[in-house]
């Protein structure tokens, strides 16, 4: 019996039949295929040649994501002749948190010309478009993102499981909305004001976007209990923006600035409390109450306010436990300590051009250190043949997490060296 985690990550499951070009793409092997390519793909601060070469990495994805809704199309046209009763919540889906993240990048790949068809051009609101009820294509398109309204807004997963799950579907609807509707991190020009809202895109930018090492250490380690004196200065003056923007009398809850300031306060402060799994919840009440009375789906997509971007950064924690294992050559060798351990790691929440920070999507990924296969068998090798007192220097160069450092102590400390 699998346990809750591993049945919303969809361990287990047999390999995806639909429309893959690898026909035994699984589930799990989607899930950490988006979890390491779908942010920089939607980043659209990186060059189109790295964004390009994110997408070809998540061509079974896209084909999984396109073949569900041809097929639920399909079943559209032929259910009025086939017998029994339909079921069209997401839940009743193999693996629902995982089709409604393939599905909803499908929608994030169209093109330009097939966006403006099916949604609104200009400064229409989605909810305006006309549904054509004989068109089942177009039906099954909004049919996705009513399930991802549901999985947000009304389902019993609560925010921290969808997290906890791996599967980016934040970050997969904070690219469609960008796509659809545009960038939500335009700052503008000059200098932050004293506008609270406009300071707040400054932090916002900071945060999600940085274009500069201290905006990089800012977004990566704020959140970090170990790393707060190196920017306490800036993350206290933000912290206290975005509680007078959240708590500030006479706001609306349901405005964007305020939503948004109040996500980025959970996002910093849950790192330093053991839970906040329940104020996560009251939040996501909230939000549905504003969904209810006053905004539709389609209002948060088209928000001119990051909302999704920030709530993706709940699944980008800045310690992941990684699994140190033998190098292949020890392993195939038959060489002592071929058993596994365990070890934390550092690794980065933003991904600034030029810089190795997508390697800690890597790492959430996988688990697993971003250090090549060469390097291990070198160090294993050195390690199975040098004298057990022999001193061993390692210097660890480049843009890198250390993992490499990291790796070869934990090896040798496993062969007791």
């Amino acid at each position: 019996m699998l346990d809750r985690f591993a049945q919303l990550r969809c361990e287990g499951l047999p390999p995806v039949p639909i429309y893959t070009l690898n026909h035994n793409t699984t589930w799990t092997a989607m899930r950490k295929n988006l979890q390491q390519h779908v942010r920089l793909f939607t980043d659209e601060s990186w060059p189109e040649t790295s964004r390009t070469g994110r997408l070809a990495s998540l061509w079974d994805e896209f084909h999984v994501g396109g073949g569900i809704v041809h097929y639920n199309r399909a079943v559209d046209l032929l259910w009025p002749r086939l017998a029994g009763s339909r079921c069209d919540h997401f839940a009743c889906a193999a693996c629902p948190i995982g089709e409604i993240t393939v599905r909803v990048f499908a929608l994030l790949c169209l093109d330009r010309a097939t966006i403006d068809f099916f949604f609104s051009p200009g400064d229409r609101s989605a909810s305006q478009v006309d549904l054509n009820p004989n068109d089942r294509l177009q039906l099954t398109i909004w049919s996705a993102l009513s399930w991802a309204d549901q999985l947000v807004f009304s389902s019993d997963i609560a925010w921290q499981d969808i997290a906890d799950s791996g599967w980016p579907v934040f970050a997969v609807l904070a690219g469609f909305a960008s796509h659809v509707f545009g960038s939500k991190l335009h700052v503008g020009d000059g200098h932050a004001s004293a506008d609270a809202e406009q300071q707040l895109r400054f932090d916002l930018r900071r945060w999600l976007r940085p274009r500069s090492l201290e905006d990089e250490l800012l977004s990566n380690f704020a959140s970090w209990n170990a790393a707060t004196t190196v920017v306490a200065e800036p993350m206290a003056e933000a912290r206290e923006r975005w509680i007078q923007l959240t708590f500030a009398p006479g706001h609306s809850a349901c405005l964007g600035p305020n939503l948004v300031a109040f996500a980025l306060l959970l996002d910093h402060h849950r790192f330093s409390l053991s839970d906040v799994s329940g104020d996560l919840e009251l939040f996501r009440s909230g939000l549905s109450k504003c969904r209810l009375s006053k905004l539709g789906f389609d209002d948060f997509l088209a928000m001119p306010w990051p909302l999704f971007d920030v709530l993706d950064r709940l699944q980008l924690v800045p310690e992941v436990s990684v699994r140190i294992s033998p190098s292949p050559l020890s392993f195939f060798s038959g060489w002592r300590g071929g058993a596994a351990a365990q070890a934390q790691l550092l690794v980065p929440r933003a991904r600034r051009p030029g810089t190795y920070g997508f390697v800690g999507d890597f790492v959430r990924a996988t688990r697993q250190p971003h250090c090549s296969v060469e390097f291990q068998n070198v160090m294993d090798l050195l390690l199975k043949t040098l004298p057990p007192r022999s001193p061993i220097h390692i210097v660890d160069v480049g843009g890198m997490l250390g993992d490499c450092c990291l790796w070869s102590l934990q090896r040798a400390l496993v062969v007791r060296r």
